[in-house]
């Protein structure tokens, strides 16, 4: 999951203060569970979305909002030029 939305912070350039329902070791943060869409909509949309989901019998769960130049939880923070620089260059640098 972790993976996910930072690719997409960083895809736009618009970092995320998160509050996942969930212990973030490195199983749920980094572990491949199946059945999990992350979606991110504006504000104004919510209520459609959830609506959507209703009806659908789908859960839906907010796990944060976007904003500011960093991926924040509740235990760790990471600037996006830093996640930029890991994501971009850190197999290089491991076989350099």
């Amino acid at each position: 999951m972790a993976i996910a939305i930072v690719e997409s912070c960083l895809a736009k350039g618009i970092g995320a203060a998160l509050n996942l329902p969930f212990e973030e070791d490195a199983q749920q943060l980094f572990g491949e569970a199946q059945s999990r869409i992350i979606i991110s909509i504006q504000q104004e949309k919510l209520e459609q979305v959830q609506t959507i989901a209703k009806e659908h019998n789908t859960p839906l769960q907010i796990i944060g909002k976007t904003g500011g130049d960093s991926v924040k939880g509740k235990t760790f923070s990471i600037s996006l030029d830093d996640a930029r620089d890991a994501y971009m260059n850190s197999l290089a640098a491991d076989l350099a």
